[in-house]
């Protein structure tokens, strides 16, 4: 029934090829015409492409989201004769810089010196002891000793007196009693620990080179347009500033560099390189695939056999996937060099066996009912199986590798469906047009050398399947070795310059980049700071081990009640003693008197003293909203809604722990606080490698029983499927042996491919075993010539089109590429060497 309704198909596309070529002329242009009217949407957040449903990709996802913790921008000025125009040389280019993005609107702070922080010191300053410890406080009142107020006035004279900084003489004036060695443990560099030169106030490198910006922009980085907007805009503001400053200082702007990193570049370069990536993917597919076929059948007119049902297919299936809604990301950017690779095939295998058919003397007619009732069941069952492999990929959690099954199994049956109604129309309507001239069509097909590998496997059964055994078990003692990565940055692309910069800034630094969070939620802010308190004592003995660099949390600048309220005591009962204020007065002004200091000098820091040490009461969470801290503040709590906060305390960490947390951590943040969530990439890591190894199996097997069942279904026998699966699994092994050859590793994008392989592989046994399996099947040197020579040239155009995937700026989708490749090229291989020499051993035995 089948080989019936597909004659009659090829017979009516045939006689009605006008139709059909009108049919498929609206449909193209319809989706075309949508694409103008509706671009696609790029979406380069790789967190997208992780399970969605997972509750540490969910925690992970709304700390981000919550904190903006990966969002900034990274302005990294630097000289390039550090020696002949040192960065100090720039400073006033940084300053012209951070004012005109202040002035833009659409950044909350630029910081890059300590003079920025001039409003939130004057603003702490009168609450300075509050966020002490008790136990703090002897150290302090040691500093307010009658005999160490006057050393200290002293030492400050001397200091001036002596060519000093203009950092180190405002040091002296807000910190006459040289508390800042006292408060410098809790305050300084707590929020990122950056190794920078203070000495001009700005931060610049250790190395004199280089000059760091950060930038605090008010949208997340994820937020595209907003992304593309911010760097326009800065963009256009180093050029502007670049010029005028240029004018003033010819002979330092040429030595000048500035560049970008954090997450605003790094997601804008990542949009770039994914229009790129399928862009240059698609069309070097298309080149390459053109390239293989016109060698191949050495006509024009083949092109457009190929090409055409292809194209048609490929237009539709962009057309549902943008119509259901699917995004461009760095996962299905490879989706066109995809369906290329394996909707060629269709086209291929039928056209090889026109051609045949054709030499042997059968008119077109006859030829297009052979190839659409008997090759055609082969191609319907190939894309059966290859869409069903894919489709198995609706069981994975990851949602980038779900997008890419469903839509190329959708994209499959697309193509087949084009080849089997365009293909039939386009070889009577050239038949037609050759008549009309009076001119009889030849026909070529050429084979790369593949047909002498077959027909040697069929003259040597035995030989080929001895060395194809020794061969396998040799590459399947290395893809014992093959390793799993699961590192989620990994799949970033190194081509992406904002993510060169932020390393180079860490490097430069010393900020640490790699760090975990601890989220915390309470219904007051007060509650969020002592839950943050407990998370960041537990740790202490991580620190001190090393396995945590440092923290850092909203106790920094929000110390906790009961806390406040301990200092608050002590400072009140001590009313005329080491603290107060008249005393420590009376005795600082009699010693700026005795070493000639202007005591109106230090007048604004005294008003602050005497708040300092008789404070009306504490500090709340409301009263630092409302001045310059709020920004630093919304980068450690947030309000989720009426009485439900959310906090959050930083881990920073050493590289070593990029891929899995130190051992126990979780274990003690939980005994400290049962309800914290423990996030970071390297948490992520060690979930995903899990849910990698199970999604990937679950795919593998479901698409395993899946092309077995269709197989067997197909051909009514059991040994038949058996044998039209053998090189595929010949194919798969030697294709990990490959992979642990080359140093290549598994990861959460080309473990899929594995599955798809399925598909794949499994084609060309069934079309070689179809041919088999027909009333002149046991002609092992006819098989070759109609399937097996078209078979090599389908592995061709699949592996032209996905070794353009190789070409890819993201090592995920490369290696994606490479898997394709190598599997794809294997099982063809295997079915050329291994199914011949199977075959032809089963007929021998038979007859």
């Amino acid at each position: 029934m089948r080989e019936t309704l597909l004659r009659k198909l090829a017979s009516v596309c045939a006689v009605h090829y006008r139709w059909v070529f009108s049919i498929a002329l609206l449909l193209a242009g319809s989706v075309v015409l949508f694409f103008i009217v509706k671009p696609p949407r790029i979406d380069s957040d790789i967190l997208d492409l992780l399970p969605r449903h997972n509750p540490t990709v969910e925690n992970f996802r709304e700390a981000t989201h919550d904190f903006k913790s990966l969002d900034y921008l990274f302005i990294l000025v630097q000289t390039t004769d550090p020696k002949g125009h040192p960065i100090g040389n720039y400073e006033e280019f940084a300053d012209e810089m951070a004012a005109g993005l202040r002035k833009s609107g659409m950044v909350e702070g630029v910081e890059y010196r300590l003079q920025d922080y001039e409003g939130i010191i004057r603003e702490m300053l009168p609450y300075t002891l509050l966020y002490l410890n008790r136990s703090d406080l002897p150290e302090v009142a040691s500093r307010f000793t009658d005999a160490q107020i006057r050393q200290q006035v002293a030492d400050n004279r001397r200091f001036l007196s002596n060519p000093a900084s203009l950092v180190t003489k405002e040091l002296i004036q807000y910190d006459p009693f040289g508390l800042f060695s006292v408060l410098k443990r809790h305050f300084m560099g707590k929020t990122r620990q950056l190794n920078v030169d203070l000495s001009d106030g700005y931060y610049l490198s250790k190395d004199g080179s280089s000059l760091l910006m950060i930038v605090r922009p008010d949208h997340p980085a994820q937020n595209i347009a907003y992304g593309k907007k911010l760097m326009s805009t800065v963009r256009s503001l180093e050029a502007k500033v670049r010029a005028q400053w240029g004018e003033e200082n010819p002979g330092e702007v040429k030595y000048l560099k500035v560049s970008y990193g954090g997450g605003y570049p790094i997601a804008q370069d990542d949009a770039n390189l994914i229009k790129h990536d399928a862009l240059v993917n698609t069309v070097t597919s298309v080149v390459l695939v053109m390239f293989v076929f016109l060698w191949a059948f050495r006509r024009k007119s083949a092109l457009v056999y190929g090409w055409a049902p292809l194209l048609l297919g490929l237009i539709l299936t962009f057309g549902i996937a943008h119509l259901l809604g699917v995004t461009l990301n760095s996962a299905t950017a490879g989706f066109g060099a995809l369906l290329v690779g394996l909707g060629i095939d269709f086209s291929t295998v039928m056209y090889g066996r026109y051609i045949e058919e054709r030499n042997r003397g059968l008119t077109a007619e006859e030829s297009l009912a052979s190839i659409m009732g008997n090759t055609g069941k082969g191609v319907m069952v190939g894309a059966l199986t290859t869409a069903c492999t894919f489709g198995a990929m609706i069981l994975t959690q990851f949602n980038g590798m779900r997008q890419v099954g469903i839509y190329t199994a959708v994209g499959i049956l697309f193509c087949c469906a084009s080849v089997f109604v365009l293909l039939p129309a386009m070889l009577y309507f050239h038949q037609v047009h050759k008549a009309r001239k009076g001119i009889e069509p030849t026909f070529h097909m050429h084979s790369f050398g593949f047909e002498g590998m077959a027909r040697w496997a069929n003259r040597h059964p035995k030989w080929t399947l001895s060395v194809a055994a020794m061969v396998t078990v040799a590459m399947g003692i290395l893809a014992l070795g093959v390793r799993l990565d699961d590192n989620v940055q990994n799949l970033r692309s190194t081509k992406n310059e904002g993510l060169t910069v932020s390393n180079e800034v860490a490097k430069k630094f010393g900020a640490s980049l790699t760090y975990m969070m601890v989220v915390v939620d309470a219904p007051t802010p007060n509650g969020v700071v002592e839950d943050s308190k407990k998370v960041i004592e537990a740790v202490r003995p991580f620190v001190k081990a090393g396995d945590i660099l440092f923290t850092d949390s909203i106790s920094t600048y929000l110390p906790t009640e009961e806390s406040q309220d301990a200092v608050l005591r002590v400072l009140h009962e001590d009313k005329g003693g080491a603290f107060s204020y008249d005393r420590i007065r009376s005795v600082f002004d009699s010693a700026c008197q005795a070493n000639n200091f202007n005591q109106a000098y230090f007048d604004p820091y005294l008003k602050i003293l005497h708040r300092m040490l008789d404070p009306a009461g504490p500090v709340t969470y409301a009263q630092l909203m409302k001045g310059p801290l709020a920004p630093i503040l919304r980068k450690y709590i947030v309000q989720k809604g009426p009485g439900h906060y959310r906090g959050v305390a930083y881990l920073y960490i050493p590289d070593e722990f990029k891929r899995f947390e130190p051992q126990g951590l979780i274990r003690t943040v939980h005994a400290a606080d049962p309800e914290a969530k423990v996030v970071g990439i390297n948490v992520l890591s060690k979930v995903l490698r899990r849910q990698v190894r199970h999604d990937a199996l679950l795919a593998f097997l479901v698409g395993t029983l899946l092309v077995f069942l269709i197989i067997v279904f197909d051909f009514r026998a059991f040994w038949p499927a058996v044998y039209s699966l053998v090189p595929l699994a010949v194919g798969l092994v030697w294709m990990l042996g490959s992979l642990r050859l080359m140093g290549e590793s598994l990861n959460m994008m080309n473990i899929f491919v594995t599955t798809m392989i399925l598909g794949i592989g499994s084609d060309y046994g069934i079309y070689l075993v179809h041919r088999y399996l027909e009333e002149d099947g046991h002609n092992m040197v006819r098989v070759i010539q109609e399937t097996g020579n078209p078979i090599a040239i389908a592995a061709l155009t699949t592996i032209a089109g996905f070794g353009s995937m190789s070409l890819s700026s993201y090592p995920g989708l490369r290696s994606m590429g490479y898997v394709s490749l190598l599997g794809s090229l294997f099982c063809m291989i295997g079915t050329l060497t291994v199914l011949v020499a199977l075959l032809t051993v089963v007929d021998r035995r038979k007859g």
